[in-house]
């Protein structure tokens, strides 16, 4: 058994948005996104991944293949490899996402910022 504190992966920079890996196995990753304020995450793919995102705090949108939902705490997105993905903090507080990607891609594998 492995017991993580996902507060311990939810800091944030001015630069940027901040992903933190929490866990790793070929399986998949979990790992957190973190926005303050106005950031954003470009849109992109997962090549041959599924996404799962949750929000644990904040607001904000998801733009899925061009369709704009909200996004706030207790929201989940679920997204094929093949479907662009973006988000952008448009609340007034930290946006932070749990994110579970399956299977794992060495490409997703890094902490950013």
């Amino acid at each position: 058994m492995k017991l993580l504190h996902l507060g311990q992966h939810q800091d944030t920079s001015p630069a940027g948005f901040t992903k933190r890996m929490v866990h790793q196995s070929p399986h998949g990753l979990v790992f957190t996104l973190n926005f303050q304020p106005g950031q954003t995450l470009p849109a992109h793919t997962h090549a041959d991944s599924e996404i799962v995102v949750t929000v644990l705090a904040g607001e904000g949108q998801a733009t899925v293949d061009g369709l704009v939902e909200p996004l706030a705490a207790g929201s989940l997105v679920q997204c094929e490899g093949t479907e662009s993905f973006s988000v952008q903090n448009t609340g007034t507080s930290v946006l932070s996402l749990l994110v579970f990607l399956s299977p794992s891609n060495a490409r997703f594998a890094g902490n950013v910022r």
